[in-house]
C-alpha cells in the first residue's frame, strides 16, 4: 500500500482532551446495529443514542464498523443533524448523504454515509425508489423519532440506561478535539 493510501486510512488523531458539560452527563439510552447505506457495502455499523440531562438533548454516534472504512466516534447532537438537513426538511426534496457532512467536526469521508445509514435504520429517512443514492425524510421524520427518544431518555435514570446496555454503563466521552455541543460552527 502506498504511503498516501496509508495516511488516508489512518483514524483522525485526538488533539484535545477537553469535554463539554453536555457530554459529562451523557448516557447511552440505546445501542443497535444497522446495514450500511450502499447495497454493495459489506458489514454492519454499530451505533448508540445518547441523552444529556443537562442539555435535554439527544446525541448519536457510530461506534463500530465490522468491515472497512474509517469514521469518527464523536457524539453528534441530533439538533446539529437536523440543522444540516434544514433546507431538505423545509423543501421536502430528496437529498444525498453528503448533506450530513456539516454535522461532524471530524472530516472522515465515511461519516455522512454512515450517519445516513443510522437514520435509515431508525426510520427517520428512507431511500427513494429507483434512485440509488437519493434519500428522503419519512412522514414522521425527526419530530416523532426525537419525541420518542427524549421521552425514553428523561424516563431513565443514569443507572438504568438501555436494558441492552450493560448495567450502570456510562459512556466515556470520545474526544475529537472539538466539543460535541450545539455551539459548533455551522457550515453551509
Amino acid at each position: 500500500m502506498s504511503e498516501k493510501a496509508e495516511l488516508e486510512n489512518e483514524a483522525p488523531a485526538d488533539t484535545n482532551t477537553t469535554t463539554s458539560n453536555d457530554e459529562t452527563d451523557l448516557r447511552i439510552i440505546h445501542q443497535a446495529s444497522c446495514q450500511k447505506l450502499s447495497g454493495r457495502a459489506q458489514g454492519q455499523l454499530d451505533y448508540q443514542i445518547g441523552y444529556s440531562d443537562t442539555a435535554n438533548q439527544l446525541f448519536l454516534r457510530i461506534v463500530a464498523n465490522s468491515s472497512g472504512g474509517y469514521f469518527s466516534k464523536e457524539w453528534v447532537p441530533v439538533e446539529i443533524i437536523v440543522s444540516s438537513l434544514d433546507a431538505v426538511i423545509r423543501s421536502g426534496v430528496p437529498f444525498t448523504a453528503p448533506k450530513l457532512i456539516p454535522a461532524f467536526v471530524s472530516k472522515s469521508q465515511n461519516n455522512a454515509g454512515f450517519m445516513a445509514a443510522v437514520l435509515l435504520a431508525e426510520g427517520v429517512i428512507e431511500k427513494v425508489a429507483d434512485k440509488q443514492h437519493l434519500l428522503k425524510l419519512t412522514i414522521a421524520g425527526f419530530s416523532n423519532w426525537t419525541d420518542k427518544w427524549l421521552e425514553n431518555g428523561t424516563n431513565l435514570s443514569i443507572e438504568q440506561g438501555d436494558p441492552a446496555v450493560a448495567a450502570n454503563q456510562k459512556p466515556k466521552p470520545e474526544t475529537t478535539g472539538k466539543k460535541p455541543s450545539s455551539s459548533r460552527k455551522k457550515t453551509d
